[in-house]
């Protein structure tokens, strides 16, 4: 039991400081994606170290050895406790910073919670009297523990803990976790001592160092059987959140279902054995996914997403079921999950790193079923004739090819653009005209959401679309409030606000993906039809406005929230504060806050309310025939004038509910906002 504690809580401790801390950091570097993606690396980097450290120790430290090391590993990770943000100096680039920052803040504890499962599996074998055991179980348990601290941050501890109250209970938690690994080191000390001084004095466990060594093609093995998964959980995460649902959190139910895979597999090994009934409970959900994403089906919403999450099951069932099965004598378990944690970070490097610098779509998904497919059945067909073996692997290759010429060489007319960076897919598709319908119109897809695009009327003019045109809150604002000079605009699009730029006016976007901007420059005419002086600046918002002048600007409008996917640090109290100080006195701010499962509504009274601000919400109805879609605007300013402007003999502007929630940089959760399912 005590054991089995030490592994869950060290697992527990894992998955709630990976998003504990990246949350924390995201204000002070701006809140982009970048910041998850540099966690990420970090904390894959260092649990791949920890894996590898284990190993090191099983096979080369005595006994001594071993107690001094951990003795030191822990006294100095307990002097980072509790755990602070230590914020260090760097001229270097933001994700040099954010690496050095983990490491000062986290680094040493992160580590020695990375050695304890293989560890502390490692000292049962060393038992005697434990020997009979499946030291095995014990990773079950870890990915229990990893599946509880996943669950638990989002749903329990975000939404009633302030940041600073999270750490304070993880470090009481980590220190109950090093009593804990005190505790099984020193019954690995009194097990050692009764087996033999002899033994105990070697480097290694109890067993003979003379035991074989491991295959080079079964370290292989372990390697590709323990990629494919991962690579499998990053893409199917990848296709539901952008080409399904950007709906907040549904990034968890993959990583569920690749943790519950391996709890399965590990504490029930029965499920895995090979056969025909295993291998068809596989292909067949499988087998439906890719019918969905060759046949391009389209299914509901909901079964798109049951679908993947059965499918990605699936996978992870077949691929940790031959991991389980292809396990070593427990003497080499260190060995096994070094490779394992090493398949598992080259997965995630290829799909989540690789991938998207050197494709433009994602048919990297694609590649990952075809790869499944192959070694799922590859062993029924290595026992066939080898005409029958070349025929397989060259239709396989075939297959790839296909797949890759269809997604990324050989594109509809109607595609006019797709491209791919670190903050996302993008395309741009043409329109034609249907009579009574639309007109005809170029639009900018980001994942399944429109960020506008470009149309024009009968003679031939540009004209604002979307969620831009003249009826909506952002187009009456620019229309009737007179004397805008200075307008900051955080977020691009394609462009379309510049159409209502006027000679002597400054328009400055703010936008994070340099992607965008080309885009927009490029591809769309709205920025070079307009009158107004336009400049760009590339990066996150929330830094680059604190480089403006003070009291500068006469209109700021806030449209970088993408559907599901909100950047939480520019709605704080804080960072409204850091807004009104580049906004002149009487100036206004303009949320758009359109989205299919979140009001956001709330956040902003809170912050209206605090800071002296007038409030008010306008929402459109869509005109589809010319492409004018429905739109939730918010304006806040502090001058009652220019609030009167804007709303006197307009009844859509209404004042919101009394409704609020706050956020600020210390304490915000994003299920207080979910409006529907």
């Amino acid at each position: 039991m005590l054991q089995v504690l030490t592994i869950g809580l060290s697992a527990f401790l894992i998955f709630n400081l990976q998003p504990m801390i990246s949350k924390i950091i995201l204000p002070f570097f701006g809140g982009s994606s970048y910041i998850w993606i540099t966690c990420l690396i970090f904390f894959q980097s260092l649990l791949l170290a920890g894996y590898a450290t284990s190993h090191f120790i099983a096979k080369n430290m005595n006994l001594a050895k071993q107690v001094v090391f951990y003795a030191l590993l822990i006294i100095l990770s307990l002097l980072l406790i509790p755990i602070q943000i230590r914020f260090i100096h760097t001229d270097s680039s933001p994700v040099a910073a954010i690496l050095v920052l983990l490491f000062v803040s986290a680094g040493l504890p992160y580590f020695l919670l990375s050695t304890t499962s293989p560890t502390v599996q490692h000292w049962i074998v060393a038992e005697k009297k434990d020997r009979a055991r499946n030291p095995y179980v014990q990773y079950a348990v870890s990915n229990a523990g990893s599946l509880a601290g996943l669950l638990s941050y989002p749903f329990v501890i975000e939404p009633l803990l302030s940041n600073s109250r999270q750490t304070k209970l993880w470090s009481w938690e980590y220190i109950l976790y090093t009593l804990l690994l005190v505790a099984c080191l020193i019954r690995y000390i009194s097990a050692s001592r009764n087996i033999a001084p002899a033994v105990s004095s070697n480097p290694g466990s109890y067993h003979d160092k003379n035991f074989e060594k491991i295959a080079a093609q079964t370290k292989i093995k372990w390697l590709y059987q323990a990629m494919i998964p991962c690579a499998s959980l990053v893409v199917f995460t990848n296709y539901m959140t952008v080409d399904i649902a950007n709906f907040p959190l549904l990034w968890i139910l993959p990583l569920c279902v690749y943790l519950i895979s391996f709890i399965i597999c590990f504490l029930w090994p029965a499920v895995s054995r090979p056969g025909p009934t295993r291998t068809v409970s596989v292909l067949v959900p499988v087998v439906v996914m890719s019918f969905i994403l060759f046949g391009n089906i389209n299914a509901d919403l909901v079964w798109k997403i049951l679908v993947s999450l059965v499918s990605l099951f699936a996978i992870c069932m077949f691929f940790h079921g031959n991991l389980e099965q292809s396990k070593p004598e427990p003497k080499n378990l260190t060995s096994f999950y070094l490779y394992l944690s090493m398949g598992g970070c080259l997965g995630g490097i290829l799909a989540g790193i690789a991938a998207p610098m050197m494709f433009s779509s994602i048919v990297e998904f694609h590649i990952v079923i075809i790869a499944s497919f192959f070694f799922i059945l590859w062993p029924y067909v290595a026992k066939t004739r080898k005409k029958i073996r070349i025929v397989f692997q060259t239709a396989t290759w075939l297959l790839v090819a296909a797949t890759y010429l269809s997604h990324e060489v050989f594109l509809p007319p109607s595609l006019v653009l797709q491209d791919r960076g670190f903050y996302g897919t993008y395309r741009v598709v043409d329109y034609q005209a249907i009579s009574g319908k639309h007109l005809a119109h170029r639009i900018l897809y980001m994942g399944t959401t429109n960020h506008g695009g470009q149309a024009r009327d009968s003679e031939n003019k540009l004209y604002p679309i979307a969620y831009y045109h003249e009826y909506t809150g952002i187009g009456k604002s620019l229309l009737k409030i007179p004397d805008l000079k200075n307008i900051g605009m955080v977020g691009l699009g394609t462009g379309v606000l510049a159409l209502y730029g006027k000679k002597g006016q400054h328009f400055d976007f703010f936008e994070i993906d340099p992607i965008v901007v080309d885009i927009a420059k490029q591809r769309f005419d709205n920025l070079k039809a307009s009158a107004a002086d336009i400049r760009y600046f590339v990066g996150d918002a929330r830094i680059t406005l604190r480089e403006m002048p003070k009291n500068h600007y006469d209109m700021l409008v806030m449209d970088a929230f993408s559907s599901g996917a909100i950047p939480t640090h520019l709605l704080t109290l804080e960072a409204m504060q850091e807004l009104l100080e580049t906004l002149k006195t009487d100036g206004v701010i303009l949320y758009h806050i359109s989205s299919r499962y979140l009001n956001l509504l709330p956040v902003l009274e809170c912050n209206a309310r605090k800071l002296g601000l007038f409030i008010k919400i306008n929402e459109n109805p869509p005109i589809k025939s010319t492409l004018k879609l429905s739109a939730k605007w918010v304006v806040l300013t502090k001058s009652k004038r220019k609030l009167n402007m804007l709303v006197q003999d307009d009844p859509t502007w209404k004042t919101p509910p009394n409704d609020e929630i706050c956020w600020t940089d210390e304490s915000s959760n994003i299920w207080s906002v979910i409006d529907r399912l």
